[in-house]
């Protein structure tokens, strides 16, 4: 018989997947590129090795690499938020990044890097690019760029709701 996952087990297990995804960042932030081991994050997360291997794979690589692809994806979107627009968008990445100050530090690092994560950042980055273009389809390049410059900048700086309103106002 096919275990029923209820809605309360899918927001557990995706806090978990949060967790160590969280953790394997912060780690990789703080003490270099696989500088960390699998117990350090499982003891962190509060989970077994176990079950990082299980949702991540066996090697440090695969852990990373998983972890890396979720919470970019996370900021930079998907088709879930895809129709908040740019303000709230911004708004819920700026929360989203209060709560795991790493991942900018971690964004940033790899940033314009030859390695897979700096890839998957500039495959985000120009769909950001068109999806904006698209909310604002009379605005040349420049200002395109500008708009993600001040999502940027709004993330970097924390800023509150009502400046992120004040400021995308304009556009």
């Amino acid at each position: 018989m096919k275990e029923v996952v209820t809605p309360e087990d899918q927001d557990f297990m995706n806090d978990k997947y949060f967790r160590i995804c969280d953790e394997l960042l912060r780690l990789e932030v703080v003490k270099g590129h696989l500088n960390w081991s699998v117990s350090e994050v499982a003891r962190a997360s509060e989970v077994t090795r176990s079950l990082i291997y299980y949702y991540f794979g066996k090697s440090k690589e695969e852990l990373l690499e998983e972890a890396s692809r979720h919470m970019i994806h996370t900021i930079y979107g998907n088709s879930d938020n895809a129709h908040l627009g740019v303000e709230n968008r911004c708004k819920k990445v700026v929360g989203f990044l209060r709560k795991n100050p790493n991942l900018f530090v971690y964004w940033y690092k790899n940033r314009g890097k030859d390695n897979s994560v700096g890839r998957l950042i500039e495959e985000k980055e120009e769909r950001a690019f068109k999806v904006i273009k698209s909310y604002y389809p009379n605005l040349d390049e420049t200002e395109i760029y500008i708009i993600q410059a001040l999502q940027i900048s709004a993330v970097a700086m924390q800023w509150d709701d009502e400046t992120i309103e004040r400021v995308f106002s304009k556009y």
